[in-house]
């Protein structure tokens, strides 16, 4: 109350408590809607926790790169599990651990984006390249290949 301002690494390093299982240093602030820690640098100016860590614990973050969290842990600020990498690299990442590696922290996905279950009957993994695969909907397959059958047969009908 008397107008002094601790340091802000003291203020940042207040705001998260070390995990002792994952090692994870977890956000005990503000988080935003999408679930990442916020911390305020100034009084209107606020920055993502976690870009904040990488660049006092590491370095500027490359212009054109993201910070991942390799933890996939989105309230962690421990810069050892973060990278800057690039958009990419990032969504590739994040897919790939949902679709292959659901044991870990984050829940994989049990539908598509219609609504229909994944389960070994309904879907199927397409090779994408450079060892991506990407899982798909059988119903929705169907769905669509039905749709685009009946618009040709329309365009024919139509002649």
């Amino acid at each position: 109350m008397t107008g002094i301002v601790r340091p802000i690494l003291e203020r940042f390093e207040a705001k998260f408590i070390p995990e002792p299982n994952s090692g994870c240093w977890l956000w005990t602030s503000a988080v935003n809607s999408g679930g990442y820690g916020t911390f305020s640098i100034r009084h209107s100016k606020s920055v993502m926790a976690h870009r904040f860590a990488y660049e006092i614990y590491k370095s500027e973050i490359p212009h054109g790169l993201e910070v991942d969290h390799r933890c996939f842990n989105r309230q962690c600020v421990n810069p050892d599990h973060l990278d800057a990498v690039s958009r990419k690299i990032n969504v590739h990442r994040a897919l790939y651990h949902r679709v292959v590696e659901p044991a870990k922290k984050v829940i994989p996905k049990t539908h598509c984006r219609r609504g229909h279950e994944h389960n070994e009957e309904n879907s199927y993994f397409q090779d994408l390249g450079n060892g991506r695969r990407q899982r798909f909907c059988r119903r929705c397959r169907a769905i669509a290949d039905s749709n685009r059958h009946s618009k040709k047969r329309s365009k024919i009908n139509a002649l």
